[in-house]
């Protein structure tokens, strides 16, 4: 996943918040319908400003979502062109990321 950021200049928080971010200018490329970012408002276009009433970079945003694990609250400040939208995320999860498991019930092919 840090490659795939890493190649694509975006912050990937599909599986945590709902979000993918442009790391170079805070754009919000894409939010997942359902997730607890669209949920508070956020959507594709608009652009970071703050986080947690800070001003936003990739290592305070990624650092944010991990501390909603132990209770900490999200709070991002967007530009939606003309206007600022605080929202306020309601998720406690932590950083997420995709991971595989075998499925034990499957035969392996010989």
């Amino acid at each position: 996943m840090k490659s795939l950021d890493e190649a694509a200049k975006t912050i990937d928080l599909r599986f945590s918040i709902g979000m993918t971010v442009n790391k170079e200018d805070g754009l919000i490329v894409d939010v997942i319908p359902g997730s607890a970012a669209a949920k508070a408002g956020v959507g594709p276009g608009m652009k970071m400003v703050a986080v947690n009433g800070r001003h936003w970079s990739k290592d305070l945003l990624v650092d944010a979502v991990t501390a909603t694990k132990n209770g900490d609250p999200l709070e991002l400040l967007v530009d939606n062109n003309e206007f600022y939208r605080a929202c306020k995320l309601d998720y406690r999860g932590g950083a997420r990321y995709p991971w595989l498991k075998r499925d034990g019930s499957r035969s392996r092919i010989s």
